[in-house]
């Protein structure tokens, strides 16, 4: 079983479903006990459908679905009779009709709001070099944000509730900006937050946040304080007072971090 059919299996698994009713399901579970990239891949799934699951929850639904779902049955299945088309019987299609409504819009929320999660290249996820480059790769990936909001106070605020390294107090390099919000995933078994502002320019700028006990080696100060360019984006960072370690991407490649690196790294 290659690692693709593996994860077609795994993206339908879930604990309260016999392995045995899922097809291929037992051989798919085994190669996740032996393959880590599979695992940090799994790891993550399961946190996007947790999340995908919970923002479907807070959806509000609205007082006229009802009605909005009935009037386009009977017009559909009006004009299924014009034509000469034989049709569903009548509730059998308001309740086709429903479904159709529903899982269009959950496809349609899943595939603009709740994109898959990054899946990094490789397996090693130890070095400062590699989280730089992942993070810049994962700045030019598809990905949502978890929580919307233009307050660093309350990013932090969720971020914390999800156990993911964060700032006690917003750097004085961005605290003068207006944020976008944030997202907590996994790079290997780390944690790293993720803090969105706009800069003096109104360019979209990524703050990484990662607890610095999760490097093995010593961290290179001045190759992470000095401006990089990293899948086409520039990246820097620096060490805070705390135990955590700071990376500034852009969000495209023309998008300047200089000031904000410098106003960072000469406190």
């Amino acid at each position: 079983m290659t690692t693709d059919q593996a994860k077609a299996i795994l993206a339908i698994y879930r604990e309260d479903l016999p392995v045995d009713e899922i097809e291929g399901g037992r051989e798919a579970l085994a190669l996740l006990e032996r393959d880590p990239e599979l695992q940090q891949w799994f790891a993550q799934e399961q946190q996007f459908d947790h999340d995908f699951g919970a923002a479907l929850q807070e959806i509000p639904i609205p007082e006229n679905l009802h009605d909005t779902i009935l009037q386009s049955a009977l017009s559909a299945e009006a004009t299924a009779s014009e034509d000469n088309v034989v049709a569903f019987p009548r509730r059998r299609f308001y309740w086709a009709a429903a479904a159709a409504v529903v899982l269009a819009a959950a496809g349609l929320v899943k595939y603009f709001l709740f994109p898959p999660p990054v899946v990094f290249p490789g397996s090693e996820f130890a070095s400062v070099t590699k989280f730089c480059d992942d993070m810049a790769y994962y700045a030019n990936s598809r990905f949502a944000l978890g929580k919307f909001t233009s307050d660093f106070t309350k990013a932090r605020d969720w971020l914390t509730q999800r156990q993911s390294p964060v700032f006690k107090e917003t750097p004085g390099a961005i605290v003068e900006y207006k944020g976008m919000g944030c997202q907590s995933f996994l790079w290997g078994s780390n944690r790293v937050s993720l803090v969105c502002f706009k800069n003096s320019s109104d360019d979209i700028v990524h703050l990484f946040v990662i607890n610095k006990a999760a490097f093995e080696e010593m961290v290179p100060v001045d190759q992470l304080q000095s401006m990089q360019v990293r899948h086409q984006l520039e990246t820097g960072g620096w060490l805070g007072n705390d135990e955590n370690l700071y990376l500034l991407v852009g969000s495209d490649p023309e998008v300047k971090i200089d000031d904000i690196l410098t106003n960072a790294t000469q406190v």
